[in-house]
């Protein structure tokens, strides 16, 4: 499998921005500064098709979560950061579903059940949202983080449902939907009822710290979109004919993380307004990029590595440093026991 073959399913996030600044470069695993801490998983070929990884931040440590399981580009962390939930393609290569394994690899099952995926853990970790093609038009589910307890939450068969994303608190969820004909993000209430439109656009949604607005990162939209969680105050963060996407606020709800597509690929923070623009990548093809749980750091790829820098942009390092390898999407784990009261 080449570079170039590879292909992370799902949606397919693009994105870009004109602004100034980057960091320099460091390629030792071994000089991070302020790595943030935690644990990071992602994707690599290193062992034959794509797979699922875990290592500290800093690189070491490194495991391989599923043996002989492809995985998609959808994997999460439990809010304690002892588990990860990820979509797996059985060893068929039919259908990916949704398995859940502890932070180590150990106890590997599957909750789905069924073709699924885009899996998203409850704030108390007690349950997992995802969007399921089981009943033949792709809707909402919950399930018990032991499997049971399936319930499915939205139903519209004249459209989809799909990439639910949990609020703070808990008490909704957040999904894209087609059901009116027009592409939208509803929100829910937590047993699915009260489902209400609150704006426009299917793709990534994020939630912002407090729980009063959500990010839209749409499929093949050029802008970065929030809007009120009651549905108020709709606008592009952006304005640019470039594609910009996978955006995400940071923990304290200040910032917003970005990446763009401009035939290459280059990373970028801004305000939680829209304001103050920062170019923090210029070397490589950098994308996917992440916060870490306490927002000093974040991590992200570049030409098929994974690196982490300082918030700013500077002290970037090549953390897994294999160029013979296909290493993607990194996903940080929260602070363990963020959510535990």
């Amino acid at each position: 499998m080449t570079r170039l073959a590879v292909t992370l399913a799902s949606i397919a996030i693009a994105l870009i921005v004109t602004a100034c600044a980057g960091g320099e470069t460091s390629t030792s695993s071994q000089d991070a500064n302020g790595s943030g801490g935690g644990k990071i998983v992602f994707l690599s070929d290193r062992d034959g098709p794509l797979e699922i990884y875990a290592m500290e931040a800093d690189g070491s440590g490194l495991i391989r979560l599923a043996p002989n399981l492809r995985a998609t580009s959808f994997y999460a962390w439990s809010p304690d950061g002892s588990r990860i939930a990820f979509d797996l393609v059985k060893s068929d290569g039919q259908l990916s579903e949704i398995y859940i394994a502890n932070a180590d690899g150990t106890g590997l099952i599957n909750v789905s059940d069924g073709f699924a995926g885009s899996p998203a853990w409850s704030p108390g970790g007690e349950r997992i949202a995802f969007g399921s093609d089981r009943d033949g038009n792709r809707q909402i589910f919950t399930v018990e983080i032991d499997g049971s307890g399936l319930k499915k939450l939205t139903d519209s068969p004249d459209g989809f449902s799909s990439t639910p994303a949990w609020s703070p608190d808990g008490s909704r969820i957040a999904f894209s939907s087609s059901r009116d004909g027009t592409p939208g993000v509803w929100v829910m209430d937590v047993d699915g009822s009260n489902q209400t439109r609150i704006g426009d656009g299917v793709g990534l949604l994020d939630w912002s710290p407090d729980g009063t607005r959500i990010l839209i990162t749409p499929n093949g939209v050029a802008d970065v979109i929030v809007v009120n969680a009651d549905g108020s105050g709709q606008r592009n963060l952006t304005n640019s004919p470039i594609y910009e996407g996978q955006a995400s606020w940071s923990p304290d709800g200040t910032k917003i993380l970005y990446y763009t597509i401009n035939g290459g690929k280059d990373v970028f923070t801004m305000n939680a307004d829209g304001t103050s623009v920062s170019q923090l990548t210029d070397a490589g093809d950098d994308g996917w990029p992440v916060w870490s749980p306490d927002g000093s750091s974040i991590a992200f790829t570049r030409d098929g590595e994974v690196y982490v820098m300082t918030a700013d942009g500077s002290d970037q390092t090549n953390i897994t440093d294999n160029s013979e390898f296909f290493d993607h999407s990194p996903v940080w784990s929260p602070e363990p026991l963020s959510y535990q009261e």
